[in-house]
């Protein structure tokens, strides 16, 4: 319900990709010294999964489906 609040109306964003930077679910490059830190990279990859099949889910009207969400797993 969260995510609805503060989205307003989905169709604002044209594209899947303008949505997931708005969430906050597009990994950020970070790096030190020639070394990249990857902490927490299933989690960030599983949200981003979550948040693509949000936007899908709100844009189309259709309810979420397991076998196809997992599918792409």
């Amino acid at each position: 319900m969260t995510i609805l609040y503060e989205i307003h109306d989905i169709h604002r964003f044209d594209r899947v990709q303008q949505f997931a930077s708005y969430a906050r679910l597009v990994r950020c490059a970070k790096e030190s010294a020639g070394k990249k830190l990857g902490k927490g990279k299933a989690l960030s990859i599983l949200a981003h999964k979550i948040g693509r099949a949000a936007y899908h889910m709100l844009v189309r009207g259709r309810p979420f489906e397991l076998e196809k969400f997992m599918a792409t797993a």
